[in-house]
């Protein structure tokens, strides 16, 4: 079940509270759960990092069943997910360069947080990427930050 996938116990309000962000299936099969696991992070200088928002699994649960029916091999940013009129395809926002999740809150430096939008050159550069339930497989879909914008644009 959706416990032991996550190693959580969700009984309880503190696990609940990670949930980001919820969307039902159009045939209201499946339910897609983005859960933040931590911050997301990178080091900008000796006494200062970026804050990148959260780091997210995104994982679809069985409506009926209640157990975990696939999660995306990729981690995904909290700006949302959507699903297209398909029901096996979940759309969601991930940094093009996954190796940005790697890093946690004890590798950067200092207590001053710079937002996103102050990076350089596209360092921090997210694009949305598509999650096919039918094969396990995420690819990148277009640019762009926030699933439900460009869903409705397909």
């Amino acid at each position: 079940g959706l416990e032991q996938f996550m190693g959580l116990r969700l009984g309880s309000p503190d696990n609940w509270q990670g949930i980001v962000d919820v969307a039902l299936s159009p045939n209201a099969k499946y339910v897609a759960i983005l859960f933040a696991y931590a911050d997301a992070v990178a080091f900008k200088d000796d006494s200062s990092y970026y804050n990148l928002g959260k780091k997210c699994w995104l994982f679809v649960v069985g409506v009926d069943s209640g157990k975990v029916i696939a999660r995306a091999p990729r981690s995904a940013s909290d700006s949302g997910l959507c699903w297209f009129p398909e029901d096996g395809v979940v759309l969601f926002p991930s940094f093009d360069n996954e190796k940005i999740y790697e890093t946690t809150m004890s590798e950067v430096r200092g207590n001053t947080s710079y937002g996103i939008g102050l990076a350089k050159d596209g360092q921090f550069r997210r694009s949305l990427f598509a999650f096919r339930l039918d094969t396990g497989g995420v690819s990148r879909f277009s640019d762009g930050s926030y699933p439900s914008l460009a869903a409705g644009k397909r």
